[in-house]
């Protein structure tokens, strides 16, 4: 399976977690702390949860998660 860049991704797609922490360079259990905490938005689809891109672009580049996330590392 290719893996691809940041760049190569759409705002509409789905990411699941795993692919999204090697995206991200962050561990599965970060993103599941981030996502419990809700400052990362993911939606459950069955038994797996995803991340939709936009979204959580926009969530990186806010303040309030610069801001929590920051003060968690």
């Amino acid at each position: 399976m290719k893996i691809r860049t940041i760049t190569e991704f759409h705002n509409d797609d789905f990411l699941n977690q795993e692919e999204l922490a090697k995206l991200l360079n962050k561990s599965t259990r970060t993103l599941q702390n981030w996502r419990k905490s809700g400052i990362l938005p993911s939606k459950r689809m069955g038994n797996s949860i995803f991340f939709h891109w936009g979204t959580v672009k926009k969530a990186l580049m806010s303040d309030d998660f610069k801001d929590t996330v920051s003060v968690h590392e």
